[in-house]
């Protein structure tokens, strides 16, 4: 029997605590996934020294004629059917991580801030908060960041936003 089920098994397994105060382990790149109409955001982890194939592959396999947008909002809706089927989220994970790194306008400087990161402390964290009304807001700091209030502050049907670095208190103009 694993350590982790022997431990929820006899109560001794660690309670989660709050989202914010969660940092990710050294040698490991986390992404928090903030989607409306999920319980709660839901954080993946993924060894470092894979991120950038496993990226690079999502990023080849996506079919060129999808909008990014588009993609963005499967991969939100595919996340909440798999969260609620209680199944393993990596592959979507994968998938989010990607669109942030491969962000059409902000990649270059997102996947920049995420390599000096890790260079810098040996881990990174990207937050992925999306809401069907408002769209896609992304933070990389060392822990996650809250985007519901720079979300509810965007126009309906506004290009995706790539926020590097803590939310600021209003999304910059596009």
């Amino acid at each position: 029997m694993g350590e982790a089920k022997r431990r929820r098994i006899a109560g001794t397994y660690p309670e989660a605590g709050p989202v914010e105060d969660y940092r990710v382990p050294n040698r490991k790149f986390g992404i928090t996934i903030d989607v409306a109409g999920a319980e709660h955001p839901v954080t993946i982890l993924f060894p470092t020294c894979k991120l950038t194939d496993l990226t690079q592959q999502a990023h080849h396999l996506c079919p060129p004629e999808i909008a990014f947008a588009s993609l963005v909002r499967a991969l939100a809706e595919e996340f909440i059917t798999t969260l609620r089927a209680g199944k393993s989220l990596d592959g979507i994970g994968i998938g989010m991580a990607m669109t942030a790194l491969y962000h059409p306008q902000h990649g270059d400087k997102m996947r920049a801030v995420v390599s000096r990161s890790l260079r810098q402390t040996g881990r990174a964290h990207l937050t992925w908060a999306f809401n069907p009304q408002h769209g896609l807001a992304i933070a990389v700091a060392d822990h996650f960041v809250e985007l519901a209030d720079t979300l509810a502050k965007m126009p309906p049907d506004a290009p995706p936003l790539a926020v590097v670095g803590p939310a600021p208190a209003e999304p910059p103009s596009q």
